[in-house]
């Protein structure tokens, strides 16, 4: 069955058109337009109120819905625009709007209702209408639709569940169903049924990230909202139901001689409805978006005219007629049959209990630290075509950050050596002090590998990627002459090599007693001490890196940082050293700690500013900086149950730990000394974000070897 060919809403403005039968899908759109319309002022500010807004609305179908959000979107940036006391009022963007759906849409139907819309824009502003043009996009949203950078907000409503086709898995080799009289997943179906639906929704929703994520600008952002279900478990009071009951009804009309069991034994659903485990994860593989915000929330049934069933019935029929006629090969008799008998059983159904079904309000921000790392490789690739690459991750480190930013790096290097010479091959080099747990990131390189083939539409072409481990220190050389291409670091530079030695005396006593790093309290010459290091340090990085790279060679360098030149105190990377310096201290009191430990421990960490590291660059000499962006990211929070400050303070405490047992002398058994320290720091954290937000800055450089 093609879907694309044949899958469409009812259109039309009849009584069983999606016109007419399309409340339900408004109700939940309207349920969260709030968030809709914050994101795209938020993005509007963000971008510094672009000229020209690029909007999509993916699987607009062919009701009022799409245009009247498009409405308030218009209205939202007219808003915003006026509110900004730096605007003159006449710098309103245009906005280039994309209507899309499959080409079998009903793309007249939306057309037609173009001069109303127009009509109510003017009407509303005394005659003077906003710059809003408006076109058709047929096409599938799972593959490219639009040119590299033209959008700047995706918007998609009731659509994502919808997959690009009936998974291949659900038939044998014979090519006979294996889910017969079921037209989606069931309690009865095999675990490959499942199993089918999800290879096909992986497919499917990676496609889509990897497609906006090229369509969008860096900053982009979209909100999604589909259906899904909370657990692992694929049968559940909501979603399942729905199809469910309408196998049920089909059943009954085989029973009455209306169509073919054969028919219904081989007709399954192109729907999937997936957990929020199977959504993240699917961002997190594909590695293009962050996911700022993730809502789940149920439509309360509401009053209609007639029975709820009906209402539900008649919104099933638009969405799935167009499949049934041409399966089936039924006309409006037995459809109206099949959908009076899907009513019924439905309001039996809610009788016993409410069916509620979850959507979910997907808000993702397209990652701006990607797309620089992408665009900085290609130019480099474009410049020498090498036949073999080498790149360095400098301070990787053990978690799972390293190997996606390598797949990405590999992949587009790849796709442009398909279109322009031979793919190259990659030699890779994962760098980290000797103490770093090289053991966990070669465990799981086989998963990388696999990822890697599995991509490649299982054909078990792999391209070549070798990769080894480079231990040592960063601040010094680390591998021969002019022989990489490629540096990436990310938070790591703001580390010096060593504790400042200029915050002791002659005496070896500290000059910053009770504080871990620079505060308020400290003397001149501590912050003096902590730039003198980052002078040391920044300069031997440079002029190693200098030596190893081959010229126009580069760097992509992330690390955290300031952004007052003077003042190196700031409700930043400054505030939660001291916060950790409050923590300790509340050890010392309780007689946990030693103070006099205390007293004598410090960070070794900076934040520099932009024109210390600008002048360095410039000092060194051996390189231009291509680019220097800063940006503060979103508060997030992934670990449901938990507190921002907890996160915070696991994190700290997984850069921390292994200096503070060896200072505090608590290598063998503490007692729970660390356990009660990151806890009181978590409850700081938390307690200072209640009052006012703690944002450190970040730096993203590109350097060029001239």
């Amino acid at each position: 069955m093609d879907v694309e060919k044949l899958f469409h809403m009812t259109g039309g403005a009849g009584p069983n058109s999606y016109a007419k039968n399309s409340y339900l899908q408004k109700n939940v759109s309207d349920m969260v337009k709030h968030i809709t319309l914050e994101t795209l002022q938020e993005l509007y500010v963000e971008l510094a109120a672009p000229k020209t807004i690029g909007i999509a609305d993916l699987g607009c179908a062919s009701g009022p819905n799409s245009l009247a959000t498009i409405k308030a979107m218009v209205e939202t940036v007219e808003g915003t625009d006026r509110d900004d006391p730096s605007s003159s009022g006449e710098s309103i963007p245009e906005f280039s709007v994309y209507l899309n759906d499959l080409p079998t849409n009903d793309f007249n139907s939306v057309f037609r209702a173009l001069p109303d819309f127009y009509r109510q824009l003017s009407k509303e502003r005394n005659g003077a209408c906003p710059s809003v043009f408006v076109t058709g996009c047929p096409g599938s949203f799972y593959g490219r639709l639009l040119p590299k950078n033209s959008l700047h907000f995706v918007y998609s409503s009731n659509s994502l569940h919808w997959l690009s086709k009936v998974p291949p898995g659900l038939y044998d080799e014979k090519g006979k169903s294996v889910n017969k009289g079921k037209i989606y997943i069931s309690e009865c179906s095999s675990p490959g049924v499942s199993l089918a639906y999800f290879n096909q929704f992986q497919e499917d929703f990676s496609l889509f990230l990897q497609s906006r994520s090229k369509e969008l600008v860096v900053g982009g952002r979209m909100v999604l909202i589909f259906l899904g279900r909370l657990g692992p478990d694929h049968v559940d009071r909501g979603n399942y139901i729905l199809w469910e009951l309408l196998s049920q009804s089909l059943a009954n009309l085989v029973s009455l001689g209306k169509i073919e069991k054969e028919k219904l034994d081989s007709y399954h659903t192109h729907f999937y409805a997936p957990s929020k485990e199977e959504i993240e994860e699917q961002v997190r593989r594909e590695n293009s978006f962050q996911l700022d915000q993730f809502q789940m929330f149920q439509l309360e049934k509401k009053s209609y005219d007639g029975s709820y069933g009906s209402a539900v019935a008649m919104a099933v029929r638009a969405i799935q007629e167009s499949m049934l006629r041409q399966h089936f090969g039924v006309e409006d008799e037995v459809l109206d049959t099949l959908f009076e008998i899907y009513g019924r059983l439905m309001d039996g159904e809610m009788a016993e209990e409410e069916i509620k079904a979850f959507s979910f309000l997907l808000m993702q921000a397209s990652d701006m630290v990607k797309h620089i790392i992408v665009e900085t490789i290609e130019q480099l690739y474009l410049e020498a075509f090498p036949k073999t690459i080498c790149i360095a991750d400098m301070g990787c480190s053990s978690g799972k950050n390293s190997l996606p930013v390598i797949k990405t790096i590999v992949e587009s290097v790849e796709e442009m050596g398909r279109l322009l010479a031979e793919p190259p091959e990659f030699c890779v080099y994962l760098n980290d002090l000797p103490s770093n747990d090289f053991n966990s990131i070669f465990k799981a390189l086989p998963d990388f590998f696999r990822q890697l083939v599995k991509e490649r539409n299982g054909t078990g072409r792999c391209p070549s990627v070798f990769i080894a481990a480079c231990a040592g220190s960063f601040y010094g050389r680390l591998l021969p002459k002019n022989s990489m291409h490629f540096f990436y670091s990310s938070y790591c530079l703001h580390w010096l090599s060593k504790v400042p030695p200029g915050l002791y005396n002659d005496k070896g006593e500290s000059l910053n007693k009770g504080n871990l790093y620079i505060s308020e309290s400290s003397p001149p010459a501590v912050s003096l001490a902590y730039f003198a290091q980052f002078q040391d340090d920044f300069s031997l990085f440079l002029q190693s890196r200098s030596k190893e790279l081959v010229c126009r060679g580069r760097m992509l360098l992330i690390l955290l940082g300031r952004v007052c030149q003077e003042n190196h105190v700031d409700r930043g990377n400054s505030f939660y050293w001291e916060l950790l310096s409050r923590s300790l201290a509340i050890l010392a009191s309780q007689g946990k700690i030693k103070k006099e430990k205390l007293d004598c421990y410090h960070a070794h960490f900076y934040a520099p500013s932009k024109w210390e590291i600008e002048d360095q660059v410039s000092r060194e000499g051996s390189f231009f900086l291509d680019r220097f962006e800063m940006y503060q990211p979103e508060k997030t929070c992934d670990d449901i149950g938990k507190s921002y400050g907890s996160v915070v303070a696991m994190t700290v405490r997984a850069a921390q730990e292994v200096m503070l047992r060896h200072h505090f002398g608590l290598e063998e058994d503490d007692n729970g000394v660390l356990d009660t320290l990151f806890e009181i720091y978590g409850n700081m954290v938390d307690e200072e974000m209640a009052r006012e937000e703690i944002k450190p800055f970040t730096f993203l450089l590109v350097l060029r070897k001239l």
